[in-house]
């Protein structure tokens, strides 16, 4: 990765949500679901969506559907 990447401008806002789903998806998968798997999912969610300031319950359903998307991925191998 030395080389420098050349930043073009072009890039949609749908790509850049696309990559950065994917992204969040493979640091879930590295990291446990990062703390998202446990007793302490609602604290955890409850922290995480104070500090991104985006709804509770649209942050649960979120990690609900990644989680369940990680766990069809990692068992349908």
């Amino acid at each position: 990765m030395g080389d420098k990447t050349k930043i073009t401008g072009k890039m949609t806002e749908e790509r850049k949500w696309e990559i950065g789903y994917k992204a969040l998806k493979e640091k879930f998968k590295s990291s446990a679901g990062a703390g998202l798997i446990g007793k302490n999912v609602k604290r955890e969610v409850g922290n995480i969506s104070q500090a991104i300031e985006v709804d509770i319950d649209e942050l649960m359903e979120f990690a609900e559907i990644m989680t369940r998307e990680l766990v069809d991925e990692t068992y349908s191998k």
